[in-house]
């Protein structure tokens, strides 16, 4: 009976062998966790493929790693491919990239860069395959990877320019840059009144800005002359009438004969990041330099209004007379002109 069950067996495999030439082994086991990330995968641009995958057998001294592209992708070189440790690049075809091992490869995760490599023409998924196999070609895993060619979507959006420049008065005794207000002012005036020998006479103004311009604003501020009374006598700029750097409040000097000294006006800002860093410091005062435009206010990015040297500031106006200052009713006009950089 058992000699009737082996000539079964032998007659069975030769029918096999008739079929199939050869006896049929079992399908090479699957490369596990696969996937090809592209840089880019918009129509005919170089990209670089990022093949990640899991290898369960081991390689040995000339055992390798294939990549094989469709024909659609651009040329594969010895340059564009990157091996995982242990191995070493070479490309038999324009379409295969090959990493051999020069010494032995364990199993885990394993990554082949592809650089340059050019994206087809025409949209749509591609298959990638990837295999391990021994020396000669005998196939140990295997896994098709599939990768999207798509064309770019183009986003576009407008967003309209802003700006908003705003001033404020300010009430008695408003500390500003160091100093406080004698008086309150309006949004379109300073009116200092009788102003008393000796006696200094501060006001100012809240600028606000807000603006969504990329390279932020400056604002400054000029006159259209001294002030100037309907006889043709002036208040002189600060200090007796020449032109300096801020610097600490004096009283015009008076000397007789040089009308200059007889009274003066000046200015000062407490925005401390200003063009030229805090220029007006603390307390300290600059006078207008004929009808010169002078920063007062600034910042480098978008603004609020309502940030201190982000889109908020304050500047102050000061008038200090001596006995000698011609009688007269003086005024003149000042303008600020807020410039935004988008």
């Amino acid at each position: 009976m058992r000699k009737g069950k082996q000539l079964l067996a032998i007659l069975a495999m030769i029918s096999l062998l008739a079929v199939y030439g050869a006896a049929p082994v079992s399908n090479a086991a699957s490369l596990a966790n696969a996937k090809d990330t592209l840089s880019d995968s918009d129509l005919g641009v170089a990209a670089t493929h990022t093949i990640v995958f899991t290898t369960n057998v081991a390689l040995a001294v000339n055992d390798y790693f294939e990549v094989t592209l469709p024909a659609p992708f651009g040329n594969i070189t010895v340059g564009a491919i990157t091996c995982p440790a242990s191995s070493t690049s070479s490309a038999p075809t324009t379409e295969t990239a090959r990493c051999t091992a020069t010494g032995p490869i364990a199993t885990g995760s394993k990554t082949i860069l592809l650089t340059g490599i050019t994206n087809p023409v025409t949209a749509g998924s591609q298959s990638i395959n990837v295999a391990s196999r021994q020396n000669g070609g005998a196939l140990n895993e295997a896994i098709d990877v599939a990768v999207a060619i798509i064309d770019n979507l183009d986003v576009s959006a407008s967003v309209s320019s802003a700006l908003t420049f705003e001033i404020r008065p300010l009430a008695t005794s408003t500390n500003i840059n160091g100093a406080n207000t004698t008086r309150t002012s309006a949004t379109t005036s300073l009116a200092f009144g009788t102003l008393t020998v000796a006696s200094t006479s501060i006001m100012g103004q809240e600028l606000r800005v807000s603006t969504n311009a990329k390279n932020g604003y400056v604002v400054t501020v000029q006159q259209n002359q001294n002030l100037l009374s309907s006889g043709g006598a002036d208040i002189d700029s600060f200090v007796d009438g020449t032109s300096t750097a801020p610097q600490a409040w004096a009283a015009p000097s008076g000397l007789l004969d040089a009308e200059w000294t007889y009274g003066h006006f000046g200015f000062t800002s407490d925005d401390g990041t200003l063009t030229a860093g805090d220029y007006f410091g603390n307390n300290l005062w600059k006078g207008f330099v004929t009808t010169t435009p002078v920063e007062v206010m600034m910042h480098t990015g978008p603004s609020d209004g309502s940030t201190q040297d982000k889109g908020m500031a304050k500047v102050g106006y000061r008038i200090e007379i001596t006995a000698l200052q011609e009688t007269g009713d003086y005024s003149n006009i000042l303008t600020y002109i807020a410039t935004p950089t988008y």
